[in-house]
């Protein structure tokens, strides 16, 4: 590690985009030119790093010239990613990685990318990594939540940051109108800030099933109540150190399977007694199908839970895409390892979440991975590290350094076989977190790919 060329340690966010970072020895805060306005050439363009190893020339100058300058992560002005307008034409599925949680730059740039495809691409639902459940229930509640409460309802903590918050205010700036930003979830694991978002899912069940059967009804609210009871004592919820479901899971999921089954047998009576207009049912339904799942991660090793995981996040993602939201044009936000069509050589066999994605739905899907090259971010314990900028030549980090730019955009499905192109069918290093080398095919995994060349921990919002 080189650390005198370590950036600041903190990134001070203001609404209006002014950034000010200082490291932990107390100096001066550092300005960063405000990003309201699209960066030109120079101010995008990045110094120059001594100890970057020799590149391959051939690759260099195809990445220097094909690659699309990123001029702002958070200006309202979107010319600058015009570009991505014919390559996103037909597809439906735009997926939004990010190699680490804990980057400021990559919340910024995923939000006004969220923007970008909401205002000007028809992009109505947003999906996060997060409870399926429970970003219904914020989405539902929205029109009557501030968009701090939503957010907090919603998704994981990793994501309680002051860069991603300005989304969900502009979700609910457009709550009124004809065509209102829509947030949902993924994800079987149960989200929202301190147990905040999940704590009405017994009521809410129990409501359901009583439109047809009152005594079921009850049982159903002691089930889930005190399963959820338990999740949440701690304030911690789904955690593999969970030992109350660890012991009880084996116990509760045949009264789980049997409310999912009730929930298909009578999930066309449902929607009569709720009316067309109701989305509650497919909801119910929903929520119901994963709930048996979400126990069973507690009842199977790492090596079978992140490959059924990642299966049944598949599978929720269908159900949004052709029950809950059929016909809407999608953007998916999780991290890369999730996203990526395939794993890396150094991770246990199996089919990622995109993977399984990219099998059903190739045709109308895009995929993005993100990555850093220095700086710092933080681990999903909110804890800053540094960002490791030791590169191997060939690395997908070395490569798209020598765009020497901030922020920048590649292309990876249109480009032809070509000598500037090999290295993206080639198997080449690639860091996830931006410490951990992986081995990666960049066009087996991805469609495209975001880079920031310098990173900060994110600012996360204050607990409450």
């Amino acid at each position: 590690m080189r650390a005198s060329r370590r950036p600041a340690s903190l990134l001070a966010l203001s609404l209006l985009a002014l950034l000010a970072a200082c490291d932990s020895g107390g100096k001066s805060p550092v300005e960063v030119p405000p990003e309201e306005r699209l960066l030109t050439d120079a101010e995008l363009e990045t110094p120059l790093d001594p100890e970057a190893p020799a590149e391959n020339a051939i690759w260099e100058s195809w990445v220097v010239a094909n690659h699309h300058p990123v001029r702002s992560l958070t200006s309202g002005n979107f010319t600058d990613l015009d570009f991505l307008k014919p390559l996103l034409a037909s597809k439906r599925v735009v997926q939004l990685g990010e190699s680490g949680h804990g980057v400021a730059e990559f919340d910024l740039a995923k939000v006004r990318l969220v923007r970008f495809l909401h205002e000007e691409m028809g992009y109505d639902v947003v999906a996060f990594e997060s409870g399926m459940y429970e970003c219904w229930a914020a989405n539902r509640d929205g029109p009557t939540l501030t968009a701090l409460a939503m957010f907090r309802r919603c998704t994981f903590g990793v994501w309680q940051t002051e860069e991603v918050l300005p989304l969900f205010e502009y979700i609910e700036s457009t709550q009124n109108t004809s065509r209102p930003l829509v947030v949902a979830g993924f994800d079987l694991q149960t989200s929202g800030h301190q147990g905040k978002g999940t704590l009405g899912r017994a009521a809410f069940l129990r409501d359901v099933v009583a439109k047809l059967d009152a005594t079921y009804a009850q049982r159903v609210w002691k089930l889930d109540s005190t399963t959820l009871a338990h999740h949440w004592q701690s304030g911690e919820g789904f955690e593999e150190s969970d030992e109350w479901n660890a012991a009880n899971a084996a116990a509760l999921m045949p009264a789980y399977d049997s409310l999912s089954q009730w929930m298909e047998s009578h999930y066309e009576a449902l929607r009569q007694a709720y009316g067309a207009a109701s989305q509650v049912p497919q909801a119910a339904r929903g929520v119901a199908r994963y709930l048996p799942d979400q126990l069973r991660l507690f009842t199977v090793e790492r090596t079978e839970g992140i490959p059924a995981r990642d299966r049944w996040m598949a599978d929720n993602l269908d159900y949004l895409l052709d029950v809950m939201y059929p016909g809407k044009k999608t953007v998916v936000w999780a991290h890369n390892f999730h996203v990526a069509h395939a794993v890396a050589a150094e991770d246990f066999p199996m089919t990622p979440m995109g993977g399984w994605v990219a099998q059903r739905r190739r045709a109308e899907l895009y995929t993005v991975g993100f990555y850093m090259y220095t700086g710092q971010a933080a681990n999903n314990a909110h804890v800053t590290y540094d960002v490791d900028d030791t590169h191997r030549a060939g690395s997908v980090e070395s490569i798209l350094y020598r765009a020497r730019r901030k922020y920048l955009f590649l292309d990876l499905s249109q480009q032809p076989n070509a000598p500037g192109t090999s290295w993206m069918t080639q198997p080449r290093i690639a860091k996830e977190w931006g410490t951990v080398p992986k081995t990666i095919t960049p066009r087996s995994f991805y469609d495209g790919l975001f880079f920031v060349h310098t990173t900060h921990a994110p600012h996360y919002l204050p607990e409450q």
